[in-house]
């Protein structure tokens, strides 16, 4: 077997055949479709079923919920390919997604491949791209990847189950992120990325799919969570502006806290962006950024900062 492609599957009945039919219809014979019905409360289950009672490549396996994490972690375990691929049940590929993405991997091994893809929303669908070229791209530009969006996803990758091996899963404790953090675990066993530049997967951006961008008054706890892990794989030279972004995005999420939408009392409010301010990546991000930001949040200026934003969301809601 060449490749297993795992779907983790949780009340998707409306865009699950979409998915597995893309699926169906590659232009690669040898691999197997493992459906991971992650305790379904809709027709998803039985969906699932009827594929596997049709076509001989799928296999379905009925769990607990557990999420996501849990699911990609309980199809790893069961595949039995060379290769391990993803795709989300509300998503859907190219016909030369597996096939590209093979090619790749059997003459490049030692790399972790990966390849653009489509990004749609509420409001359109348009394809994603690097700003390089595409071939073999040296470890030390991960932060370019980060910042444009190719650090994280897993669905547009080929990965090795060697290197995977028994210990690399998920993180099943965290609910956003975890995509990332498999990730670095993964590039830390490479030698380089290789990068195709053919958009072959569908990325839906919309709905539950996009959960990743709606409102967390605690937004804070989710970014923290990457901070340290992406630091060990960040080139030296781009530690500066990855300080930098983080800063930012810390006093972001302190932002965050204050927003009209956050049903925390006022109390709560300002105990957990005193949390923020007091907390050790925070702390790190601090000492090592050289921005504007750096002297505004300095401890000396910390209760002007916290007073500053409360108004600041105070007038905005107005």
């Amino acid at each position: 077997m060449k490749i297993s492609v795992i779907v983790p599957v949780f009340n998707c009945e409306n865009t699950l055949r979409t998915c597995v039919n893309s699926l169906l219809n590659q232009d690669f014979d040898n691999y197997e479709i493992i459906l991971v019905d992650d305790g379904s409360e809709d027709n998803s289950g039985a969906i699932c079923d009827d594929y596997h009672n049709e076509y001989e490549k799928i296999r379905v396996v009925h769990k607990t919920n557990g999420g996501v994490s849990s699911a990609c972690n309980f199809g790893i375990d069961y595949a039995r390919g060379k290769y391990i691929m993803f795709c989300d049940a509300d998503d859907y590929a190219e016909p030369d997604w597996m096939k590209l993405l093979y090619n790749a991997i059997e003459v490049n091994p030692d790399d972790s491949v990966f390849c653009s893809f489509y990004r749609a929303t509420a409001r359109k669908n348009r394809s994603v791209s690097l700003s390089v070229r595409g071939g073999r791209i040296e470890l030390s530009k991960y932060y370019l990847l980060y910042t444009e969006g190719f650090a994280a996803p897993r669905w547009n990758r080929i990965y090795r189950r060697d290197i995977i091996g028994d210990d690399l899963r998920f993180d099943e404790s965290i609910s956003v992120g975890e995509d990332a953090l498999f990730n670095i675990g993964y590039i830390k066993r490479c030698k380089h990325f290789y990068y195709i530049t053919a958009p072959l997967y569908h990325w839906s951006d919309i709905g539950e799919a996009g959960l990743s961008h709606a409102f967390n008054p605690k937004q804070y706890d989710v970014i923290k969570v990457l901070y340290f892990p992406r630091l060990e794989v960040i080139d030296k030279k781009d530690r500066q502006k990855y300080y930098n972004l983080s800063l930012y995005n810390f006093y972001k999420s302190i932002e965050n806290v204050f927003d009209k939408r956050n049903e925390m009392t006022y109390e709560e409010q300002r105990e957990y962006a005193k949390y923020i301010l007091h907390d050790d990546v925070f702390s790190d991000a601090l000492k090592h950024a050289n921005t504007s930001l750096k002297v505004l949040l300095k401890p000396r200026s910390r209760r002007l900062i916290l007073a500053y934003i409360k108004l600041r969301k105070k007038f905005k809601g107005k």
